[in-house]
């Protein structure tokens, strides 16, 4: 189902027309949409908002942990030798499998977005341990379960 609105008349949207469990996404457009005058039934150029409701949501992963232990170093000896040797190419290596910028793969945040969109256990703080105690553990451990979940059809 998808309506023009104009800016004013989106308030309340999401739980007067859809209901309140489903999610709304709203994008802005700009000066080239149309909006029909209810008056006139003419349609005329305006700035709208494209309300969507999305009433499936996306299958998300069962709760996991990371598929290799932070020191499990003799998993893959060749992710090891990359990421001590060439720690930040191994970081722009994550960035381009996850279609990020390459400056963000050796970060706390890249094996953040990581955990979350697998749903894998832990926290912020954990990342953020993992990366100042070890960084090129972290930044392995990582490539490693993205290599295994590319074998396994899930990445």
């Amino acid at each position: 189902m998808t309506m023009m609105f104009d800016v004013q008349k989106r308030c309340n949207l999401h739980s007067s027309l859809f209901g309140e469990d489903t999610q709304v996404k709203i994008t802005k457009y700009g000066p080239h949409c149309l909006d029909l005058d209810s008056r006139t039934n003419k349609l005329f150029p305006s700035n709208s908002i494209l309300i969507m409701a999305v009433t499936n949501q996306p299958g998300g992963y069962p709760p996991t942990d990371f598929q290799t232990g932070l020191c499990d170093f003799c998993d893959d000896a060749g992710t090891c030798c990359y990421g001590m040797f060439c720690f930040w190419c191994l970081g722009c290596s994550i960035a381009s499998d996850m279609d990020e910028c390459c400056l963000c793969g050796a970060t706390v945040l890249m094996r953040s977005v990581y955990r979350t969109k697998y749903n894998i256990n832990g926290s912020l703080c954990n990342d953020y341990l993992a990366h100042m105690c070890c960084p090129c553990c972290a930044i392995c451990q990582l490539k490693r379960d993205i290599d295994r979940r590319k074998e396994q059809g899930i990445f």
